[in-house]
């Protein structure tokens, strides 16, 4: 009975010690870059990492095809194996005083593979190599997949029967998460285990069928809470009572134009913390009813009651949040958690004005705020439907609420010689050394890094292979993200509880 016992011990402590390997027995992984950890050993020893391609069962099958050899003086170190798609074994051998005293047991992994990191099918065209940003990685919104600077994958989100494929808004949280949409809004570690998922209730949008429908920006707060935009659709019409225009809507589960009433299209910023409560919302739908958009006369009259709230910027230490408007051209600055609004920049409308774009920008995307307290937004300066190219804008707050955002600083972005509209998408994100990284969005989603002299330090642009044209063709991205790589670094510890 003795011996049993002490069977079982050997045992299980031996399946401990060999769970505390990573990547462990059997990984699939959905990236190449890795965090390797092992046990530690002795404090004055070292360790090699030793990697080889495919699987290999005995030590000298092992010896002939490693690829890839490390040292390091602490029990874990980041490692990058070429290809998805394909098996790797792993090793660690502990040494002390420069000399072997015992190797780790025979580790195999493999790397997954789908079509979004397939360079056949789908990839980043890098048009003009990085001089000064090579410890970056990009993030494109099309399918959620990490690049190095040489437009190689490296990490793709994974196909769960929650989220994958196409998603929106991929932002890395100060806890060193990733934040997205899909459908729903989600939180993961780097290893694709979910962390958290938004509520599909409907509590405000009053469709329990669809929920909230979450769409275009997701932020998670420092106090651990999440902001989500949401939608209300809602039947809408303009009535007039001596003379003067104001929105009267109807809450119907069935959303059909009748009798003057049009489809209108509301959004909303809600507050969940971890447990999915409510703690705080602002409706686009109340802003409506009480502002001048009762005004707002579009050409196209389809977005007569579709504002489109499509970006935010959240200042935590102001307590104050930066709404834009893509159709009205506008962005509403709402105090927190009061919900007043302080002041509104871009097109006012009056009677009889037809929106046309304040002039300084016209169907904005991504406003947000630089180190300096300067606002930067990609200007899709769409208006003019003919020749126009986007702008990259960088305006400076007035002091008082009835004055416009002032301009600093403008770039007008390249095309491709086509007749593109630019009226989807597009981001500004400012870079450690000031320079700004863009994606141009719409049907020419070029990305490129741009300092203030305007000098391009890196061009590139997403593609996917048409098969029925025998051609590549750009992607549409909607908000890319660059990342450094000690931002890459924490997320991949993180996931492993460092």
């Amino acid at each position: 009975m003795g011996r049993i016992v002490l069977l079982l011990i050997l045992l299980l402590g031996a399946g401990h010690v060999y769970s505390q390997y990573f990547p462990g027995e059997g990984s699939k992984l959905h990236y190449r870059i890795i965090g390797f950890s092992f046990p530690s050993g002795d404090k004055s020893g070292d360790y090699l990492l030793e990697i080889a391609q495919g699987r290999q069962d005995n030590k000298d099958s092992f010896s002939k095809n490693i690829i890839n050899k490390l040292s390091t003086d602490k029990n874990r170190i980041i490692a990058e194996v070429p290809l998805f798609g394909n098996e790797y074994t792993w090793r660690v051998t502990y040494n002390l005083k420069g000399k072997a005293v015992r190797t780790s047991p025979l580790n195999h992994f493999q790397t997954i593979k789908n079509d979004r990191v397939d360079s056949s099918k789908q990839r980043l065209r890098v048009m003009l190599p990085t001089k000064k940003h090579n410890d970056n990685y990009i993030i494109v919104d099309g399918g959620g997949v990490i690049y190095d600077m040489n437009g190689q994958p490296v990490w793709f989100i994974p196909e769960t029967k929650e989220f994958g494929g196409n998603v929106a808004d991929v932002k890395i949280t100060k806890e060193n998460t990733m934040t997205f949409i899909c459908g729903d809004d989600f939180e993961i570690d780097y290893n694709g285990n979910k962390i958290w998922k938004s509520p599909k209730v409907g509590k405000i949008s009053g469709d329990t069928a669809h929920g909230e429908l979450y769409h275009h920006e997701f932020y998670k707060m420092s106090n651990g809470h999440y902001l989500a935009m949401g939608m209300q659709n809602r039947l809408a019409k303009i009535v007039k009572n001596n003379g003067v225009p104001s929105l009267e809507t109807i809450d119907s589960k069935i959303i059909e134009p009748h009798d003057g009433y049009k489809i209108g299209k509301f959004g909303f910023l809600v507050e969940y913390d971890k447990d999915n409560n409510i703690i705080w919302s602002w409706k686009s739908l109340d802003y409506y009813m009480n502002s001048d958009l009762p005004y707002y006369n579009p050409a196209d009259t389809i977005l007569l009651f579709d504002p489109h709230d499509n970006s935010f910027y959240f200042d935590e230490h102001a307590k104050v949040i930066y709404l834009g408007y893509k159709n009205i051209s506008r962005v509403v600055k709402i105090e927190y958690p009061s919900g007043k609004v302080l002041a509104t920049y871009g097109e006012n409308f009056k009677p009889g004005n037809v929106g046309q774009g304040s002039g300084l920008f016209c169907q904005q995307h991504a406003i947000n705020i630089l180190s300096n307290g300067d606002f930067c937004f990609y200007n899709n300066n769409s208006c003019n439907r003919s020749d126009s190219l986007p702008t990259v804008e960088i305006v400076k707050e007035p002091e008082g609420p009835n004055k416009d955002f002032t301009q600093v600083w403008e770039y007008t972005c390249t095309g491709d010689g086509k007749k593109n509209f630019y009226v989807r998408g597009g981001n500004v994100i400012e870079l450690k050394d000031k320079s700004l990284f863009v994606n141009m969005g719409g049907r020419y989603s070029k990305l490129f890094i741009i300092d203030r002299a305007k000098n391009i330090d890196w061009e590139a642009l997403p593609e996917k292979y048409m098969y029925t044209e025998l051609r590549w063709a750009p992607t549409y991205e909607y908000r890319t993200n660059i990342i450094s790589r000690k931002v890459l670094e924490q997320l991949i510890w993180k996931a492993q509880g460092y």
